[in-house]
């Protein structure tokens, strides 16, 4: 099983390296995904504790987010409205509308 964890992590480290030459945020998002599809194999094996995988793909996404590659939508929208908030008229209330 040691064997086989051990290929696996070199497959993971030799897909990581070929994707981040052609995309930096796909590579660590494949690399996050890579590493949880396969902690139960690691964990089994000996090679990393649970604990430590979890702690490497939540600092992965802090990595990501804070690379702007992985922002929250929930975020992104509250900005983009605060942004419009001196932008745009005031919408007319639905009473405005039925008495024109």
């Amino acid at each position: 099983m040691r064997e086989q964890a051990h290929k696996m992590l070199n497959d993971i480290n030799q897909r990581f390296c070929a994707n981040r030459d052609k995309n930096r945020e796909g590579a660590y998002r494949a690399l996050q995904n890579d590493l949880m599809m396969n902690a139960d194999l690691f964990v089994r094996a000996g090679i990393l504790s649970y604990d430590k995988v979890i702690d490497k793909v939540t600092s992965l996404e802090e990595y990501i987010k804070a690379s702007g590659g992985g922002r929250d939508p929930a975020e992104a929208m509250a900005e983009w409205l605060n942004e419009q908030v001196g932008e745009v008229e005031s919408v007319p209330q639905a009473q405005e509308l039925s008495q024109s």
